[in-house]
């Protein structure tokens, strides 16, 4: 899948198509920093942070932003979830590293389930205060968008995995955004990456 070109390639699109200079950006779900080196290149890494909950992958991400030139953008280590109830969540490792969930539900293949610090999106998204958020939770999506998100927060690229349940939760996902102020957009979305942009009033 790396080597031949086709990891990330369809967020990679969509990153290209929306990601402005002058903007922040937010990715949860770091994976080995490929997005986080792209988005980078394009805003600066001062203004990039990447979240990341498997353990694993956090020297790799700051290793490839490191030989890349971009030290200065931000990993974080922590599980993103809807509202904190404990410090702490757990969180699932099969071998394939972009398969990591906080469920171990569909996982076929032998895993092992690792603590890691825990962080509340709304948290996050006050923090940082990104315009431009990147989500790839493995399934963790559907809990997501349920309070208000921060009016600077312009674009969303978020990856679906309807492998992982059913349509309807996918509506649930258009509903809240819908009632964020989210429209659906077109331009940039491609198989389960979907693009949503904020309607200017």
């Amino acid at each position: 899948m790396i080597d031949n070109g086709w990891y990330e390639i369809e967020e990679m699109r969509a990153l290209n198509r929306h990601l402005r200079t002058e903007d922040r950006f937010l990715e949860i779900g770091g994976g080995m920093g490929f997005i986080a080196a792209l988005s980078a290149r394009k805003v600066s890494p001062e203004r990039v942070t990447t979240v990341e909950a498997n353990p694993d992958m956090i020297p790799v991400i700051k290793k490839n932003l490191a030989d890349n030139g971009f030290e200065a953008a931000e990993v974080i280590h922590a599980v993103v979830v809807p509202e904190v109830k404990d410090q702490t969540a757990q969180f699932f490792l099969p071998r394939s590293f972009w398969a990591a969930s906080v469920t171990a539900d569909g996982m076929e293949e032998a895993h092992r389930e690792v603590t890691v610090p825990a962080i509340s999106l709304a948290d996050l998204l006050e923090e940082k205060q990104p315009t431009v958020l990147m989500v790839d939770a493995e399934g963790a999506e559907t809990n997501f968008f349920t309070t208000k998100l921060p009016e600077v927060l312009r674009q969303i690229i978020l990856e679906l995995h309807p492998d992982k349940y059913p349509a309807s939760s996918i509506q649930k996902i258009f509903r809240r955004l819908d009632q964020n102020g989210f429209v659906y957009q077109p331009n940039g979305s491609q198989g389960a990456v979907v693009c949503f942009e904020r309607i200017s009033q």
